[in-house]
């Protein structure tokens, strides 16, 4: 009976919380199993009883947990950069729909690509470089599962996710079955950056979502989506939350004063902006594991960028690392410069570093990424999340 009991309480008892770390701006990093989180973005621990508030918090993230790659399978790509995982399950003329961890109409105003089939391993994860779809268009392509293109207007997406296309003023009619991936008309969008403060969540199947009214109890996370739908997810499923602090400024939302690139030999890297030099997912090797990281810098020596501040921040702060793929056998040097003076120097490995930079009062930031013993062979230098503190 005893031994029954026992198996009972074990089968049936709730699974136990996550732990989140919280890196913060005045402490470091604290670890502990959410309470809740309020509506001014004040993060309330249970285990260990704390509060943190929202002007000290610079990401929230679950405990021994890098953060996935996007997702692979179908779903949508929205104008902004956020990625949903699920199954397109019909739409209509103004309209896909979706069905995620709940049922979603997406307009067309804020979709930049509807995938229906898992998004092929060797395709890059940026739509700009779909071999399919060229730099500037006005229409609508649909990418069929034969590798055939149609290009033209959509009229309506139906049940089950059927798509009537006009193509030279004649309707044309396709079956799910048939399409791969739909890219919408980039002129279309209507999509702006929600209004106040807005957060970056990452799931564990990889979707991104950027939201506004961003909540949580003990065991929920809630939020509202930028296409304006109601969003509920499992603590459990919740593996990253950035950008809840509106004191903290992405750097890549900055346009640097002055910028100087050094080939080696005859080939030059330029930055590239939320992906890594080599145009593939900005990632890192943390402690956690193969993290993939949305907002940063992929770099390539001798690359150098310098930012006017004007006195109106405290710190800056990044993740570094050479790209655990393209990186992996590279060297590189990394230099941050505050009003002319080093204030950090070291060499670059696969194992990203954290940097936190002083900044109080300065006017200007340089960031450099020079060679390494390497020279220039595989010495691609990846920037996650790199942050001004106000």
């Amino acid at each position: 009976m005893i031994l029954a009991l026992v198996l009972h309480l074990i089968i049936f008892a709730p699974p136990s919380a996550p732990a989140f770390v919280v890196d913060t701006i005045a402490g470091g990093e604290r670890t502990g199993i959410i309470d809740r989180i309020d509506a001014a973005g004040v993060v309330y621990f249970r285990d260990p009883v704390a509060t943190i508030p929202a002007i000290d918090i610079l990401t929230i993230q679950q405990q021994k947990m890098p953060r996935p790659i996007y997702p692979a399978s179908s779903g949508v790509i929205l104008a902004n950069g956020d990625r949903i995982g699920g199954e397109i399950i019909g739409g209509d003329d103004t309209a896909v729909r979706l069905r995620a961890t709940a049922e979603w109409r997406v307009p067309f105003g804020f979709v930049q690509v509807i995938w229906y089939a898992p998004i092929p391993g060797d395709l890059s994860a940026f739509p700009d470089r779909y071999p399919w779809l060229p730099a500037e268009r006005k229409k609508d392509y649909v990418l069929l599962r034969n590798g055939d293109v149609q290009i033209g207007d959509i009229e309506r997406l139906g049940d089950g996710g059927s798509l009537k296309l006009l193509v030279n003023g004649k309707s044309v009619a396709m079956e799910a079955s048939s399409i791969a991936a739909i890219a919408l008309n980039p002129s279309l969008t209507v999509a702006r950056k929600p209004k106040g403060r807005t957060a970056r969540l990452v799931t564990a199947n990889g979707s991104r979502f950027t939201l506004t009214a961003v909540t949580a109890d003990a065991t929920t996370l809630r939020g509202t989506t930028v296409f304006s739908a109601k969003i509920e997810v499992p603590l459990g499923d919740m593996i990253a939350l950035d950008g809840m602090n509106p004191k903290v400024i992405d750097l890549t939302d900055l346009r640097p004063l002055t910028e100087k690139l050094q080939p080696f030999g005859e080939v030059t890297w330029t930055w590239a902006t939320n992906r890594s030099a080599k145009d593939r997912p900005l990632r890192l090797k943390t402690a956690d594991g193969i993290s993939t990281f949305d907002r940063g810098f992929g770099t390539h020596p001798h690359a150098v960028r310098t930012y006017a501040l004007d006195g109106k921040f405290r710190r800056f702060d990044a993740g570094i690392g050479l790209d655990p793929i393209t990186g992996a056998r590279g060297s590189a040097t990394v230099r941050i410069l505050v009003d002319g003076e080093a204030r950090e120097m070291k060499a670059v490995t696969q194992n990203a570093a954290h940097v936190r930079v002083d900044i109080a009062k300065a006017k200007r930031l340089m960031i450099e990424v020079d060679f390494g013993p390497g020279g220039d062979v595989y010495a691609d230098v990846n920037w996650a999340n790199p942050r001004l503190v106000e």
